[in-house]
């Protein structure tokens, strides 16, 4: 008898210190590695959008995963996914660049970011942090992906009360779901966040910038190339984009069109159709500083190399939802 119970109190102790081990020690650090066209990055976990990128050589992140550019006292945030990214599709340096030194850029492009993401970010981190005096959002290419079994906002609600006991099953199991899959199928497609979730997110970004008394800049995202019949899904979501205020809608998607008479496609984006080419990264810095002129009331220099190039387009940023 003494026996049994000495085995039933160490059992009980043995799980009591693993629950306790699982609940203090994070889900891991580092939830995966991304190889982004030959550069590795690493993902770690949030604890209010599930994952962040980490610190990474080229660039600096901070605490809340977010890469600073310039000290000016205007701010500009970008929210936005992997199009954005600072280290590998570099458009928001050569927009900083473009803007001088009175500005500050604050990316939170990140891997993956669909609008559910996006908004936990600028509502808890940036709001709370920074006072930005206008607000760049370009989001909607993940939105419309999907994950395995549930949707973006089910994830995080999952990921942050887990079930009572967090063991060793329940967090290998969320690891394996944690990653989208891309690949958008026809029979039992969820999409990650469905459309009225969408514009909701979308709209209590807007709310929530019109709050602290900054601008705001809704932009489509220019996609060239049909890929396993998400096109389709594209046009709902990026129709949202443009409806949900047209006064600060850029749409770049019917932009960018206007652009290809003056370049190749291939040399604007990367083999996926999707993500910006070196020289795309030029073009799109140079059509987000032209619009930020405008929207803030100051004078466009058409004084660089990239900026005559795309002249033609510059017509249509200033004239294109005009605010």
């Amino acid at each position: 008898m003494r026996k049994l119970a000495f085995a039933t109190v160490t059992c009980l102790l043995f799980f009591f210190l693993l629950e306790l081990g699982l609940r203090l020690i994070p889900l891991s650090p580092g939830i995966d590695v991304f190889d982004m066209f030959g550069l590795k990055l690493k993902l770690v976990r949030d604890d209010v959008a599930i994952w962040k990128l980490a610190a990474h050589k080229r660039v600096r992140y901070d605490r809340d995963g977010l890469v600073h550019f310039g000290n000016g006292s205007i701010k500009i945030v970008i929210l936005t996914d992997s199009c954005g990214i600072a280290n590998v599709w570099p458009w928001p340096e050569h927009y900083s660049n473009r803007l001088g030194s009175h500005f500050q850029v604050i990316s939170a492009a990140t891997v993956g970011y669909s609008s559910e993401q996006a908004r936990r970010v600028f509502e808890r981190k940036i709001l709370t942090r920074h006072n930005p005096n206008l607000v760049i959002c370009t989001l909607g290419l993940n939105d419309m992906c999907h994950w395995k079994k549930m949707t973006d906002r089910e994830m995080i609600e999952y990921y942050l009360d887990p079930p009572l006991l967090r063991t060793t099953w329940f967090l290998s199991t969320l690891k394996a779901r944690l990653l989208p899959n891309r690949q958008i199928n026809e029979d039992g497609y969820m999409p990650r966040v469905p459309v009225g979730q969408f514009t909701e997110n979308l709209q209590a970004i807007l709310d929530s910038s019109h709050r602290v008394g900054a601008k705001v800049i809704i932009a489509t995202s220019p996609f060239i190339r049909d890929q396993e019949g998400s096109y389709s899904f594209y046009q709902e979501y990026m129709e949202v984009v443009r409806n949900v205020d047209k006064q600060s809608t850029f749409d770049l998607a019917n932009i960018f069109p206007r652009l290809i008479a003056d370049f190749d496609a291939e040399q604007l984006f990367l083999k996926d159709g999707v993500h910006y080419s070196e020289v795309g990264s030029l073009v799109i810095a140079e059509l987000y500083y032209a619009r930020t002129m405008h929207v803030l009331g100051m004078p466009y220099e058409n004084n660089s190399e990239i900026a005559n190039a795309v002249a033609g387009a510059i017509d249509a940023v200033f004239t294109d939802f005009s605010p």
